[in-house]
Formats: C-alpha cells, sequence, structure tokens
C-alpha cells in the first residue's frame, strides 16, 4: 500500500495510522456488544452457537454446544442475564441457558415437541419471556425464563411465519409471513398477542426481522426474482425505505439484526456463507465483510448490548399481581396473560375454562376405548409415549371409527360389538347415547360442522348415510356405494367425498351435499383405500391405501394427483393437523401413530401404542374452519419409493360395560419436570444429567445443568483493517493529542469496568440472600435441584402470586434430558472450541 507523503513525514503517518486503530479498539467503537450465530458446518457435520465480541480485534468466532446430533437452527440472547436461547431442529427442543459469562452457559430444554421448523426465536428482556414462531404449527408461542406451560400468543391467519422481534419498551411483538393461503406481510401485536395488525405488505420472501430500539424502527430482508435487499420502517409501517440491494446472483441475504450502529446480515449461496455489517446512514455502506467459505451455514444472528436491549432501573413485572404470565407492555407497563385453557379475570387471576378437553388434541379409536392425545406428542423425544394417551370413554367397545366435531362439542365412534354409533358431548362427567342401530362395518365417518350434520359409509350394507343433529334420524344418501371404507366433507364448498370397491381397483368419488352431481375423482392406482382427509385451505384430499401404504393426493377437480408417501406400516386411518398427515396403524398387537409432513412427505415422528388403533381424528378448529379462503399449494410434491403391504391386522374387544367420559389426562408439559422413568433418545456427543429448572423473577435467576462435548480446536486468521487517510500538515501535533485521547479513555473504561464489578458483585449476593428467603416460604416441587457436577446446591424461587395450575398436567421431559453446557468463554480452554477465521 502506497501511504500519502503530502504534507506529514511516512514515519509519523505510520505512527497515526497505529495509533488510531488503537483509539477506535478501546474507546471510539468499543460499544460491548455481543453476536451470537446458529451456525452448521458441513465438513465436521456438527452445529453450534458461535459468539463474537463485536469490536475485538482480530475477527474470530468463539464456538458453543458443538453437537454433531443438533442442528441449531434460530438464536436469542438478553444482554443483561446473559440468558441465551435457541432451538435444535433435530431434537425438537427450544433450550434456554444460564449466563454465558459468568456460570459457564449450562442449557436446559425449556420448550420440547416443536415441529423442527421454528426459523426465528426472540427474548424480551424486560419481562424475561421467550417468543419463537413455529412454521409447521402456524403458530406463536411463549413462555418465561423459568420454563413451566408454555401460552400460544397467536395461531390463526398465520401459515408460514418465518422471522420474529419485539420491542418490549413500546409493547409491541412483530413477526413476518412468508404467505402462501395468505399474502407476504409483516405483522405487529402486543407482547399478549392483542392489538394485532398488519403494517407492511407488498413483500415477497420476508424472511426475517429485527428492531432498532434506539430509532424505533424495523428492518427486515426481502427478496425479488433478481435481487436480494434490507428494508426498514418506522414501528408502524411508514418511513419505509430500502436500505441495500444485491443481485442474487452473490447470494441472497438470510438472517438480520442491527444495534446502535450497524446492520448485521448472513448471506447464503450455495458455494459461500458471508458476515456483512453495514451502517446505518443513508445511503448504507458496507464495512465489515468476511466469508466462511462454502461448508459454513449461519441459520440466525443477533446481537445484544446495553444500549441495544436498555433497562429501566424498574421493570414492568416487577410489581405485576399476574396470575400466570406477565408481558411488557408500553411505557413500562405490564399485562397479564393466561396459559392456554384459562381465562384472564380483571384482577390477573387465571380461571379454568372448565371445557375440560381443550385444543388441540387427536382422538383415535382402539379396543375399549375412545382416547386422547396431543399431536406434538409425536414430535418429542421420548419414550414411553404411551403413557401420555389418555382414555375419554372406556368400555365393551371395538371402535372402528371416530369423528368429532369441534365447534358442538360432539364426539361420535362406530362400535363394531354392539352394531352402534354412538355419540356424547365433550364435557366431563357426561355420557353417550346411542345414535344408530344395525349397522353393518362402518369404518368412515365425517362431520358437517357448518350443516350439523353426521355422514357415515357401511362397508357391509353399501350404504352412505348422515344424520341431521336437528332431526334425530338418520338418512340415506346412496345405498350402492360398494365396498365403501373412508370419507370426509368440504361444507364451504358443499362437497362430499368418500372411497369405494366396485372392482379389484378402488376409486375416490364426489359428489354435493345433496347427492346431485355424483362423478368420479379418481379411479387409477387406487388399491385398498383406509381414509381419506381434505385440507380445507388448499382444496387437496389425502388418501390412505392399506395394502400398498401409499398416501396419495389429489385436487378436488381430479387434477393434480401423484404419491405423497408412504406410511411406516399399513394405515387403518388418515386425518391432518396444521402441516402434518397423521396414521392410525395397527401393527400386531400394537398401534403407531405416525406422522409425516403434507407437502413433501417426509416422515415427522411416531408414537407407539400398547393397543391396536383403528381410527383417528383431530379436534381443533384449524381442522374445522368456520370460514374459507383457499388457493392452490406451491410446494412440490415428492414420490417415494415403493414399500411392500404386509397384510391386515383386525383388532379385538376387551370385556367391560360402563361407557362414560372420563377426566382427559393433558398432553406434555417440557418443563414442569417430575420423576419419570423414560428417557430421550440419546443425542450424539452429548451426556445425560439431572434436570436442573428456574422460575420467573424479577432478576434472572441462574440455570444449573451438567456438561456437553465439544470438538478439536481449529485455528485461523483474518484481520478487521482501519485503513486512516490524513490530508494537509500538522500530523505531529494530531498524532500527540491522539495518544492524550487514547490514555485518558483507558483510565475511564478501567474505573467504569472496576465500579461495575463491584455492583454486579452486591447485587448477585442480594440475589442469593433473596433466592434462599424466597425457598423458605414457597415450596414449589420440583424447582429444587442439585446439580451432580456443582459444589453448591441451586434452587429456584418463585414469586408468592404464581401458582401452579389446578389441572394435573403430567411431564414429558425425562427425568435426565439432554443437557448442553459450555466452559467459560472468554479465554481457549481445555474441552472448549476457540476458532479463529
Amino acid at each position: 500500500m502506497q501511504l500519502p507523503t503530502s504534507g506529514t513525514p511516512n514515519g509519523l503517518l505510520l505512527v497515526l495510522i497505529l495509533l488510531t486503530h488503537l483509539s477506535f479498539e478501546v474507546c471510539g467503537d468499543n460499544t460491548g456488544n455481543e453476536l451470537y450465530l446458529a451456525m452448521y458446518d458441513d465438513q465436521r457435520s456438527a452445529t453450534y452457537i458461535g459468539f463474537y465480541s463485536i469490536s475485538s480485534q482480530p475477527f474470530a468466532i468463539e464456538e458453543s454446544y458443538v453437537s454433531s446430533g443438533h442442528n441449531f437452527t434460530s438464536v436469542a440472547a438478553d444482554y443483561d442475564t446473559g440468558n441465551l436461547t435457541f432451538h435444535d431442529a433435530r431434537s425438537h427442543w427450544l433450550y434456554l441457558s444460564d449466563d454465558l459469562m459468568e456460570s459457564g452457559g449450562q442449557a436446559s430444554p425449556i420448550e420440547g415437541g416443536t415441529s423442527g421448523r421454528v426459523d426465528g426465536v426472540t427474548i424480551d428482556w424486560l419481562a424475561q419471556n421467550v417468543y419463537w414462531v413455529d412454521e409447521g404449527y402456524n403458530w406463536i408461542k411463549m413462555m418465561n425464563y423459568s420454563g413451566g406451560v408454555y401460552t400460544v400468543i397467536a395461531d390463526t391467519g398465520i401459515e408460514r411465519p418465518s422471522g420474529i422481534a419485539c420491542h418490549p419498551s413500546k409493547g409491541y411483538l412483530f413477526w413476518t409471513e412468508l404467505g402462501n393461503l395468505y399474502s407476504p406481510k409483516i405483522e405487529r401485536s402486543s407482547m399478549s398477542g392483542g392489538n394485532r395488525v398488519t403494517i407492511i405488505t407488498n413483500v415477497t420472501v420476508p424472511r426475517a426481522i429485527a428492531v432498532d430500539v434506539t430509532t424505533d424502527r424495523i428492518y427486515w430482508i426481502d427478496e425479488t426474482s433478481t435481487e436480494s435487499r434490507i428494508e426498514s420502517s418506522d414501528v408502524d409501517g411508514n418511513d419505509r425505505r430500502v436500505e441495500v440491494t444485491q443481485s442474487l446472483s452473490l447470494g441472497m441475504f438470510d438472517s438480520i439484526s442491527v444495534d446502535q450502529d450497524y446492520i448485521y446480515v448472513s448471506v447464503y449461496s450455495n458455494d459461500d456463507t458471508k458476515l456483512l455489517f453495514y451502517t446505518k446512514t443513508i445511503p448504507s455502506s458496507k464495512v465489515f465483510e468476511h466469508s466462511f467459505g462454502g461448508s459454513i451455514r449461519i441459520y440466525d444472528l443477533c446481537v445484544t448490548g446495553s444500549e441495544v436491549q436498555p433497562k429501566p432501573m424498574i421493570l414492568p413485572c416487577d410489581y405485576d399481581t399476574c396470575h400466570h404470565y406477565c408481558v411488557s407492555a408500553a411505557d413500562n407497563n405490564h399485562e397479564c396473560i393466561c396459559i392456554d385453557d384459562y381465562n384472564l379475570l380483571s384482577n390477573g387471576t387465571c380461571t379454568d375454562d372448565s371445557r375440560g378437553f381443550n385444543p388441540p388434541f387427536g382422538v383415535i379409536g382402539r379396543p375399549g376405548a375412545v382416547s386422547q392425545f396431543e399431536p406434538r406428542l409425536l414430535h418429542y423425544s421420548l419414550q414411553d409415549k404411551q403413557r401420555f394417551v389418555s382414555d375419554i370413554y372406556k368400555g365393551n367397545i371395538q371402535v372402528t371409527s371416530v369423528a368429532v366435531d369441534f365447534h358442538s362439542n360432539y364426539l361420535f365412534y362406530a362400535d363394531d360389538i354392539s352394531k352402534n354409533i354412538i355419540y356424547g358431548s365433550l364435557v366431563v362427567g357426561s355420557h353417550t347415547s346411542v345414535l344408530h342401530q344395525g349397522i353393518g362395518r362402518v369404518e368412515g365417518m365425517a362431520v358437517d360442522w357448518v350443516s350439523k350434520n353426521l355422514y357415515w359409509v357401511d362397508y357391509n350394507t353399501n350404504h352412505l348415510m348422515y344424520w341431521p343433529y336437528s332431526l334425530m334420524i338418520p338418512i340415506t344418501l346412496f345405498d350402492d356405494v360398494i365396498n365403501a371404507r373412508s370419507i370426509a366433507v368440504d361444507p364451504h364448498d358443499r362437497l362430499l367425498f368418500w372411497t369405494e370397491r366396485p372392482t379389484h381397483f378402488a376409486k375416490l368419488v364426489s359428489c354435493n351435499l345433496d347427492g346431485t352431481n355424483r362423478q368420479d375423482v379418481m379411479s387409477t392406482d387406487l388399491q385398498d383405500p383406509s381414509g381419506i382427509t381434505i385440507d380445507y385451505k388448499h382444496r387437496r384430499i389425502y388418501i390412505a391405501d392399506e395394502y400398498s401404504s401409499y398416501v396419495y393426493f389429489v385436487n378436488y377437480d381430479g387434477t393434480g394427483q401423484g404419491i405423497l408417501g408412504e406410511s411406516l406400516f399399513p394405515p387403518k386411518d388418515i386425518a391432518l393437523f396444521q402441516d402434518f398427515i397423521l396414521f392410525a396403524e395397527p401393527y400386531l398387537t400394537l398401534g403407531i401413530i405416525e406422522a409425516i409432513h403434507k407437502t413433501t412427505g417426509e416422515f415427522e415422528g411416531i408414537a407407539s401404542l400398547n393397543t391396536t388403533v383403528a381410527a383417528i381424528d383431530v379436534y381443533d378448529e384449524s381442522a374445522q374452519p368456520l370460514s374459507a379462503v383457499t388457493v392452490p399449494i406451491e410446494e412440490v410434491f415428492s414420490t417415494t419409493t415403493l414399500y411392500s403391504a404386509t397384510t391386515k391386522s383386525t383388532t379385538t374387544s376387551l370385556p367391560g360395560q360402563d361407557v362414560s367420559i372420563h377426566t382427559p389426562m393433558l398432553p406434555p408439559t417440557p418443563t414442569v419436570l417430575t420423576q419419570m422413568t423414560s428417557a430421550l433418545v440419546s443425542m450424539t456427543t452429548m451426556t445425560t444429567t439431572t434436570t436442573t429448572t428456574t422460575t420467573k423473577t424479577n432478576v434472572a435467576q441462574k440455570r444449573t445443568t451438567s456438561v456437553v462435548t465439544t470438538t478439536d480446536e481449529q485455528a485461523s486468521s483474518d484481520e478487521l483493517l482501519i485503513v486512516v487517510g490524513i490530508a494537509g500538515g500538522g500530523g505531529l501535533l494530531v498524532c500527540i493529542l491522539i495518544v492524550i485521547l487514547v490514555a485518558l479513555c483507558i483510565t475511564h473504561r478501567r474505573s467504569v469496568n472496576s465500579d461495575n464489578s463491584n455492583t454486579k458483585g452486591q447485587q448477585e449476593a442480594k440475589e442469593q440472600q433473596e433466592t434462599k428467603e424466597q425457598i423458605q416460604n414457597h415450596l414449589y416441587d420440583p424447582l429444587v435441584y442439585r446439580n451432580e457436577s456443582a459444589t453448591n446446591e441451586t434452587t429456584g424461587k418463585v414469586p408468592s402470586n404464581i401458582q401452579r395450575p389446578e389441572k394435573e398436567i403430567p411431564p414429558p421431559t425425562p427425568t435426565r434430558p439432554v443437557f448442553l453446557e459450555l466452559t467459560p468463554n472468554k479465554t481457549p480452554t481445555t474441552g472448549k472450541v476457540f476458532t479463529y477465521y
């Protein structure tokens, strides 16, 4: 590099450049901000959380929670408490660590059973709550740092949520919708999910979003057919502008975060992943770029700091009277919210809604019982999932078909022993009644929840019948449906679909609800269709074939036919919940509930039962929408290889007569941790340990867990160069002034660090004493644990105004879950990866 010589000797200019570099590092740009990245290294087949202290030199990424058995897809952090949350797509767990800087970054699971498609997570650092979007289940959820029971923030009008961010001091939550059924957009709500409004439209792929609390602006990434861009607006969606654009040939912006000075983005292309820093000036300019190569993928990133996450002396929830959860609101106020299935009273108290059976849950028919389970159970990394399947009706029954009406709160089932169709109200303590006697074999039932009719097909009598709720008398619609086993109804399009097998090959047939316009929809490939279900939003029918184990799909008009995938075992029935197809599969003397994705056909999860299972349905508003909004599915459907079917399995009845509705066992709640004998499926490089849990405090309590193994060190180097140009004379005088400035900055920084250290030590001592006092006053088992690797006992503390929900909530998390731990990451130590790039 040729340095300028005009007016300044070369030697003095070199000294000036070096001193200016030093002043930039020590004083000018050393904000103390920290950057966290969720990363995956394809060469090592390992995932990890990267950490970078932004103003440090040279640029270096420290690796934490390195594992070949996980895949971290999103990350968020709390600068003040040091808590870090991240999602693992492989285990379907959401983790929360304690203070990374102070106690080694030990992390434990706070939520399980995600769909694995959690691409965005954010932290409300004022109320200490974690929010995340789940693209598979199409909802936004929240949980406190202490864990416990999650609550749903939003689950309607959402199809493909991708990014999420919050502005707690304004009481705002933002998220992006990628769109398909709904148009791509950015929405905003209160931190409780209320006051929901669309603030940004005319976007294409708004993949990620970030909030700048210093300027009250939001930043998001989007892309067109030719370019990737960064845009921003104020928190109301006004003053919108394009900050950065680049051609897609250079890669697409993939994740974003901001602080008081810069915009941080990751860029992904087929052969490279980059990390870029842009200024927030107008126009924006790139000030830093680092290439990781084609084997590294940055899935998410976030920046934290004292100005990025400002914290007042008194927090919004310091003096709340909330029964369950407290969330931030504008002007340092708070709102109270309840966990799902509880109602909020004006005094902040939460009361059970008394429904008894609370959605969502799946309903299955098996020998001697109609039972329920939460669909998320299939995504849990648990053994012995049978214990979380509870009976609704029990008796001497052999269930061959089930159907539910979410809006009327009815459950129907066909009994092959009494040859009756039976119905009852889903209210604890109610009893069943016979709807229709003398059936042959009914394997398919469907509910028209709009017009209030129950439809069924009888395999033995070849009848298709329906029962209007108001008439209490069944009506025969057709008496020539040959060997029909399954049926489905679309109340909005006024259409009925069923399967027949008049010859060696079967077919799918449709008609209007009044029986007119009967026609074949699909008459090829089907051999023994045993169940059908409908995606109402996309006007698509899924058909399970017991002979081939294939899952077929077809549009209402017969177009778009194909094979989606296959079940593990020959299915008896099929249902749809959000983005997942559920199968009821008898296997020898056992039963299998399996899930695959509705667009890719990929295997999602499984639960094994100790009895056969012959029927399945879903009790949830999403499965029976009151309004119809439809568009075609745009995703590409995959085909699978052939699968050799096994012979059909039949079920047997159990003795007993009493048939009544029993109080349900609620589905798993990941962080209410009690004794269990089951264990998580082991994860590579991780160590199983005793569970440790904390509870909500005004200042976050530390969490203790056990050790995670890490891989060997790697090292490389890359200098961040800062070049300063000098024009004109007076270089020596400027040099002397800079030396004085650097000295003053160093003295000031040491003084501040000393004061902060003393203050923090006093605060921690006070917190420890408060914890001991509250634990003595509030017994809230099982929130007191001993860390086997620690010398001191650690406890969680619970404010007196928090009460355990009155319902019995069984824990899905085993006593020995997989924990992740990080050794202190300021300097390289044995067992820690400290990598320079």
